[in-house]
């Protein structure tokens, strides 16, 4: 039997009992006191070098993506604080059993069952609750141009049949921002945590340990990948909308660098320019253009141009969206 773990950042670090991240002072990070009692949001970026970093703030080179970031952010908002703390309380359960401390197992299983039952009162309505989300992020700071020379580099040395040198060329061409999210299902951990409390209390700690481990394939993955290009070419638009009607030159420049950002989002293939969606969107911003020239009243377009933004991101998730549980057994 071959076993894949799927388990998210900062669950694995609750189990491992090691520190992987650092946050600054005043974060939520995972190795602060009370670990997921507090949701966190992780951010890791990889510039178009390979550099590597991470952070906990809302903050990033592109607005875009700073706002994206909030949005992701708020799939926790509403999260009960129980639910956090009872998920901490099952992993410290499960560090218990590993170590052998029946006693702190027990303790930990019956604090998280109280706040399990206290949350499904309070909303008996709970279904899947997010409780941990990261947020990867991919910049690749090159022009079209560029990307297509690349692409033709690629193009040739697959030709000639030099493929590894074509992977290399290809493997950094990604601009996006991907989005891990990590749900419990109430319907179905709670449960699981009481028949883990049963077993122990029956003596039965093997038993106990696989419930809770049990418990934690439950949990539900859900990645979306959303294309940058797209997302700060809406930004441009937005901006090129709200400018004052003095400001024809600097709007035009907005509207030059939304037209470069979708042909970008095309050529590292996020989208496909043939499709209904993205030329909706491309005769929209012809419209917005002309009408800046002129002398036409641009918030009739906003909504409308706001819409196809969304219209174009949504088939872009469609086809990247991927739903996995936290651990798969094949």
């Amino acid at each position: 039997m071959k076993t894949q773990i799927f388990v998210s950042a900062a669950l694995a670090v609750l189990l491992l009992g090691t520190t992987v991240l650092q946050a600054e002072a005043g974060d939520y990070g995972f190795d602060s006191e009370g670990g997921l009692n507090h949701p966190t949001v992780r951010i890791k970026h990889t510039d178009s070098f390979g550099d590597t970093y991470y952070s906990f703030k809302e903050k990033n080179a592109k607005a875009c993506v700073d706002k994206e970031t909030h949005v992701q952010h708020q799939k926790l908002k509403d999260t009960p604080a129980e639910v956090l703390q009872a998920l901490n309380k099952t992993v410290e359960a499960i560090k218990a059993l590993h170590k052998g401390d029946t006693n702190l197992a027990k303790t930990n299983l019956i604090a998280a069952t109280d706040l399990f039952d206290t949350a499904l009162k309070a909303n008996p309505k709970l279904k899947r609750v997010p409780v941990s989300v990261d947020v990867e992020v991919n910049e690749l700071d090159l022009s079209p141009n560029e990307i297509k020379s690349l692409l033709k580099m690629a193009d040739n040395a697959l030709t000639q049949k030099r493929t590894q040198d074509a992977r290399d060329l290809l493997i950094p061409l990604r601009d996006e921002m991907t989005t891990t999210t990590q749900y419990l299902p109430m319907e179905l951990y709670p449960k699981v945590t009481k028949a883990a409390l049963d077993a122990l209390k029956k003596g039965e700690n093997a038993k106990a340990l696989q419930k809770l481990q049990e418990g934690l394939s439950t949990i539900v993955t859900e990645e979306i990948i959303e294309p940058i290009p797209l997302l700060e070419a809406q930004e441009n638009m937005s901006e090129a909308l709200h400018l004052d009607k003095t400001k024809k030159k600097e709007a035009i420049q907005q509207i030059e660098s939304a037209k470069m950002e979708l042909n970008k989002a095309v050529l590292l293939g996020y989208m496909d320019e043939n499709s209904m969606e993205y030329k909706h969107l491309k005769t929209q911003i012809e419209k917005v253009q002309k009408g800046i020239e002129g002398e036409t009243r641009m918030e009739k377009f906003y909504d409308e141009l706001k819409d196809s933004f969304s219209n174009l991101m949504k088939k872009a998730q469609s086809e990247s969206h991927k739903l996995l549980s936290s651990i798969k057994i094949s």
